[in-house]
């Protein structure tokens, strides 16, 4: 189903954003660049129903580097979204990675 990114600008800052959570994230870039060798998660497809975060963006950018196609939609039982979290949101959005209900979030 086709979608609108509503604000591009959001998703340029986003990948800043998670550009500054990965390097905060070492063990987690280990694991990347094991995967971008061994790519142990090819053939899988991956759903995520979590906050959409920079950091989870980043997770999402990993296990996408071990071969694995993923899906992620936002779910935020309290809709306390705070504007990062967009612009998170909006990167993933823009390299097609998240279900459109996000937006909704």
């Amino acid at each position: 189903m086709p979608f609108k990114v509503k604000d591009e600008s959001l998703a340029k800052q986003g990948a800043l954003n998670i550009e500054w959570a990965e390097s905060q994230m070492g063990s987690l870039l280990e694991i990347r660049k094991r995967f971008e060798k061994e790519k142990p998660l090819k053939g899988l497809t991956i759903g995520m129903a979590l906050h959409v975060t920079k950091e989870t963006a980043a997770l999402v950018r990993t296990l996408e580097t071990g071969g694995a196609k993923v899906y992620i939609t936002g779910c935020n039982p309290l809709m306390l979204l705070l504007h990062l979290q967009k612009q998170a949101q909006m990167f993933l959005l823009t390299r097609g990675k998240a279900s459109r209900n996000i937006m909704s979030s």
